[in-house]
């Protein structure tokens, strides 16, 4: 990596990405001869540990990190910002984020990003999106944009990376449009009707269903949400606002309660991220149907 600009190195150094990744060609055994023949696979390998990430198809193409770390470092060098990022599983999954403004919705302060997303395992795309995090609560919500840049690792990956940051003032303004959502859901009234749509879809549950017919680990998820759910309308009150963060508290620290580093990937590339997701488009088409009703001050 000797090649890269100092920005860009000392990125993937401080975020422990610095490594690059093969795709080698897997072998299977013959039982009859016990001679050894190409198999249709191929494994991804870290080729500073030879570590094997994941199993992918012959057209699956590679993307490297130096990659994603150079388009992060080219947003920062156009917006601004700091950088921070990391891996999971071993290295096979890896972010980069840059920080944006600030914003404030009833003295609760955003922390706001610009994410990029990676797999070596096949198990996800190239992805771009806003990230947002409540400081009070260390709630994230990301947001991916499928709009802009979501492509799986085929032949022409390496061309929509490229088109990619072309196209980033787009996400920086579909990220705003989110944050004036946010300002609204803060003055919508909850009513009993969004509350049951809302858990509805995250427990796969119907509010006419018996509770004698609901499982007792399903319902023990919707007790831990009842009391998560309790605590974030007391402090952001009773509105839209609340109810969206009882949902990214929920996916941030209770849906998955192993390390950090599980609850973030659950919540960025996860079961988690596509909760929220559904959560915010839920209620932002609730807003719309019912003419954002004002919470009265």
């Amino acid at each position: 990596m000797n090649n890269l600009n100092n920005t860009t190195f000392n990125t993937l150094e401080e975020t422990g990405t610095n490594y690059t990744v093969n795709k080698l060609p897997l072998y299977a055994l013959n039982g009859e001869n016990f001679e050894t023949m190409q198999t249709n696979s191929f494994g991804i390998f870290r080729n500073d540990s030879g570590a094997w990430l994941g199993t992918v198809g012959d057209r699956y193409t590679t993307i490297q990190n130096k990659d994603l770390a150079e388009i992060i470092v080219r947003i920062k060098n156009e917006f601004g910002g700091q950088i921070k990022g990391g891996s999971f599983k071993n290295g096979a999954k890896v972010y980069y984020q840059n920080s944006l403004p600030d914003h404030v919705i009833n003295e609760h302060k955003i922390k706001r990003f610009i994410t990029c997303l990676n797999s070596h395992d096949g198990s996800g795309s190239v992805s771009f999106g806003a990230s947002n995090t409540v400081v009070i609560c260390d709630n994230q919500f990301h947001y991916m944009s499928k709009e802009l840049e979501s492509f799986r690792h085929t032949s022409n990956a390496e061309t929509r990376l490229k088109l990619a940051v072309e196209n980033f003032k787009f996400q920086l303004d579909k990220e705003q449009r989110i944050m004036n959502s946010f300002d609204k859901m803060s003055e919508v009234q909850l009513d009993k009707n969004i509350v049951s749509m809302v858990i509805e879809n995250m427990f796969n549950v119907k509010r006419d269903d018996d509770i004698k017919n609901i499982s007792t680990r399903k319902q023990n998820q919707m007790k831990a949400f009842d009391n998560v759910c309790a605590k974030e309308l007391n402090e952001k009150g009773s509105s839209l606002w609340g109810l969206f963060n009882a949902v990214t508290h929920y996916t941030n620290h209770v849906q998955v309660s192993n390390s950090k580093t599980d609850r973030l990937s659950n919540v960025i590339q996860g079961a988690g991220e596509r909760l929220n997701r559904q959560t915010y488009a839920i209620l932002d088409k609730y807003m719309t149907d019912n003419k954002r009703t004002v919470v009265a001050v």
